[in-house]
């Protein structure tokens, strides 16, 4: 399903975060299956850097 595909970008707020401003469980697996298969997985969003670093690191 994910042949040819080089990169996935996701928005943060209402897409990546819960309402809770957290990552599920759920999502960090999915995104860590992407990651091994050798897919790029990058952030989509409107926020500065200093608060995506902030978030990273969570």
């Amino acid at each position: 399903m994910l042949r040819g595909i080089k990169a996935v970008m996701c928005d943060v707020d209402g897409t990546l975060l819960t309402k809770q401003g957290i990552v599920s469980p759920r999502t960090v697996e999915a995104i860590r299956k992407i990651r091994e298969k050798g897919i790029l997985f990058g952030l989509s969003t409107g926020r500065d850097v200093h608060s995506e670093k902030t978030l990273l690191k969570e």
